[in-house]
């Protein structure tokens, strides 16, 4: 009789396979290999920037009026009230250093659109899924407007590099 039971009852049910998850070989490998890919669009975003880099002073003015008040504080111990005060308090400190350097200060810029890059990239590892961090950061590094801005004495990277580094902290 127990045999019987025994040879009647179900089989136990098969585990069902796991959801198709058709970019899984590609999150893995970003997930192995994170520090050389985001060396690699770093690379690429300094690559580019260069590749963009524009040495003059930009039509707006925007980046001849930090530069002055940066200078006017450094000379003038005048505070720049006018056009986002911060700003032109660091390039005062790279003023101080270095003097009215336009091509290092445009580098400065570019730096702080590096920093963008990584500071993002910290901010959001380990937090959302590798390829959508790197389809991002990809995007952050060969976008031509945030690289226009990489080459101008603008705000607009030090914003980029402030927000992400909050973001990181």
């Amino acid at each position: 009789k127990s045999f019987a039971k025994k040879a009647s009852a179900k089989p136990p049910k098969k585990p069902s396979p796991p959801p198709s998850r058709p970019f899984w070989g590609l999150e893995k490998f970003l997930e192995k290999n994170h520090a050389s890919v985001i060396l690699v669009f770093l690379l690429v975003s300094l690559v580019f920037s260069f590749l963009l880099f524009d040495v003059r002073i930009s039509e707006g003015g925007d980046d001849s009026a930090y530069i002055q008040s940066g200078w006017n504080f450094i000379n003038l111990h005048k505070f720049p009230f006018y056009q986002g005060p911060v700003y032109p308090l660091i390039l005062a400190v790279f003023i101080y250093l270095f003097g009215i350097n336009l091509t290092l200060l445009k580098v400065t810029s570019v730096i702080f659109s590096l920093g963008n890059i990584w500071f993002t990239y910290l901010a959001f590892r380990k937090r959302i899924p590798y390829i959508v961090l790197f389809s991002f950061v990809f995007f952050l590094a060969i976008n031509t407007t945030i690289q226009y801005y990489a080459s101008q004495t603008y705000n607009e990277s030090f914003y980029l590099f402030l927000q992400a580094f909050i973001l990181y902290l």
